[in-house]
């Protein structure tokens, strides 16, 4: 994982808990960080581990704002995505 993060425009640390998170595979985590502190950076790095092994990855946010925010950066990482909204 630490070498793909040196690619990305991302402060230390959101390698640190991507990888954290990733640790253990089927353990549950809550993360909670401050708005702007790089959460949508973690979602993008843990996605990106998961597609580049084949595996189905869903995000849901919570509104339209956020999901074009989400959507913009997973398309700086080359991401083939389906956006669905659901009203």
């Amino acid at each position: 994982m630490e070498d793909k993060c040196e690619t990305y425009q991302h402060n230390p640390y959101q390698c640190a808990v991507a990888a954290v998170i990733l640790s253990s595979p089927g353990s549950f985590k809550l993360i909670d960080m401050p708005t702007g502190s790089g959460k949508t950076w973690i979602q993008a790095l843990i996605a990106k581990h998961f597609l580049m092994k084949s595996k189905p990855v869903t995000i849901v946010e919570p509104n339209d704002y956020l999901t074009n925010q989400t959507l913009s950066l997973l398309n700086t990482l080359d991401l083939d995505i389906t956006v669905q909204s659901i009203d």
